[in-house]
């Protein structure tokens, strides 16, 4: 099978651009790319959302590296949590993998869902359309 899913990475790196087969996928503004729950043992379930995050973004050959060096929760609290994502293309697909730096001492890093599409569809008709994720 052969990979048709792709992507594009505003330069601040909290908007994404999902493409399948060369054709953008219709999302929110606001569509998130990843999420992070959290929990600081008295808000539990707190998401970090791609979206209001400001981080780096750096394409090189197939690889496209995304750096945060700190993360603000769905409360507008400041992380002391560094997040690293990385993207390759290899051959038939993308390869997602990711690295946690938890030096907040109060907040758990708990969930990590990445890649998280937003998308309000595919690229097909509903009743053609496949989504396998990881």
């Amino acid at each position: 099978m052969k990979n048709i899913l792709s992507f594009k990475v505003n330069d601040t790196a909290n908007r994404i651009m999902w493409y399948a087969d060369g054709k953008a996928l219709p999302a929110r503004e606001d569509a998130d790319f990843w999420r992070l729950m959290t929990d600081d043992g008295y808000h539990m379930d707190t998401q970090i959302k791609s979206s209001r995050q400001t981080g780096t973004v750096k394409t090189e050959g197939d690889r496209t590296v995304i750096r945060y060096d700190k993360l603000v929760n769905d409360y507008g609290a400041v992380c002391d949590i560094g997040l690293t994502l990385t993207v390759t293309a290899a051959d038939d697909r993308l390869i997602f993998d990711s690295h946690i730096d938890n030096r907040d001492k109060k907040t758990r890093a708990d969930e990590l869902q990445y890649p998280y599409l937003e998308v309000t569809r595919l690229c097909g008709p509903k009743e053609e359309d496949v989504l396998i994720r990881p």
